[in-house]
């Protein structure tokens, strides 16, 4: 019996000891904050994924066809098209 109440006793030191214990509450508080952030955001990118690929795509189609109004060597402008 005097062994099961030591035994319950250590027990209940590591676990007051563990409680205490604040190392490493900064990191965990930090990655909480980002994780708060982040799977919002990514929440937000999955729910509008297509869209999103369609202003890329049509930016990117916009971006294309201006480049055929690029300056030459003397400074005037040639159609590439």
């Amino acid at each position: 019996m005097e062994r099961a109440t030591q035994l319950a006793h250590r027990i209940r030191q590591q676990a007051v000891r563990l409680y205490r214990d604040e190392q490493g509450a900064e990191g965990l508080e930090k990655l909480l904050i980002i994780g708060a952030i982040v799977l919002p955001l990514l929440a937000a990118l999955f729910f509008y994924r297509r869209e999103i690929t369609d202003m890329v795509k049509g930016n990117w189609n916009d971006v294309e066809s201006d480049t055929g109004d690029l300056p030459s060597d003397d400074g005037t402008f040639d159609s590439a098209s």
